[in-house]
């Protein structure tokens, strides 16, 4: 099936970081089905939350929550409204939805995603995990840290909860372990990336400014292989190197940053 094939390409680019080669590929699949599939077919759904994916990796977030919308649409209409499938799609609306800063809905949809899995999957499914991990992340965005610690159940998340409450060399010894399990991943994975930038921020806020840089700028170097140049995250570490030269007093680095 041409189609399968065509998304099978774009989930490799997407692997690659490859994100606009994977979101052509996803869209000619996507031609493909909606010229020979039923318009509420299950695989339409799919094709539509990796377009969604690739759209979020590649930071753009806005076209990520209409692809998503899109999938659950038509989930809803070919599904049994316990599948699994559309758990997965309203995690994703949820992690658009925090990443632009709507906490409130973000739970929504989380707990909708939680709800399904709790019905539909065996109680220790890692789905399970990463929706409490979502949750416990979202809460902590939005300030609710006791939410947080209550629904957070990986290192990096805990972490952050105990940086925000200020106990830094509590979050500095979950990032270290969170670090630590992450040693086996290609050196240019995001998470790797995303763990060094923590680390960093709380090296940052105990004004160990040069720890704080060192981190910083191994998360930049991760994600200048891993992510497009033009992609926010790349935007937030060389912000947060630039802050770290400031408060060391270093204002012309401060500025090249």
């Amino acid at each position: 099936d041409l189609a399968i094939t065509y998304n099978n390409i774009g989930s490799t680019h997407l692997k690659l970081g490859e994100y606009q080669r994977a979101i052509e590929n996803y869209k000619l699949a996507l031609d493909i089905q909606e010229k020979s599939l039923n318009q509420t077919h299950s695989s339409l759904a799919t094709t539509y939350n990796n377009i969604g994916l690739a759209h979020f990796s590649n930071g753009e977030y806005s076209k990520a929550f209409e692809s998503y919308n899109e999938a659950l649409g038509i989930q809803q209409k070919s599904l049994l409204f316990i599948h699994p499938s559309i758990a997965i799609t309203y995690n994703n609306i949820g992690s658009v939805l925090s990443k632009k800063g709507n906490y409130s809905i973000a739970v929504k949809n989380y707990k909708k995603a939680l709800e399904i899995q709790l019905r539909s999957l065996p109680p220790m499914h890692p789905d399970i995990a990463i929706t409490y991990d979502n949750l416990g992340l979202t809460y902590a965005y939005a300030g609710e840290y006791s939410k947080g610690l209550e629904n957070s159940m990986t290192y990096n998340n805990l972490g952050l909860l105990h940086t925000l409450l200020g106990n830094y060399s509590k979050a500095l010894e979950l990032y270290n372990k969170a670090f630590e399990i992450q040693k086996p991943l290609p050196s240019t994975h995001p998470h790797l990336a995303i763990t060094r930038n923590n680390i960093g921020s709380t090296h940052f806020k105990l004004g160990e400014y040069q720890r704080a840089i060192e981190n910083y700028e191994k998360a930049l170097e991760v994600q200048q292989k891993s992510l497009p140049q033009e992609h926010p995250d790349i935007a937030i570490t060389y912000n947060n190197i630039g802050l770290a030269h400031y408060h060391k007093g270093e204002y012309s680095k401060a500025l090249d940053e």
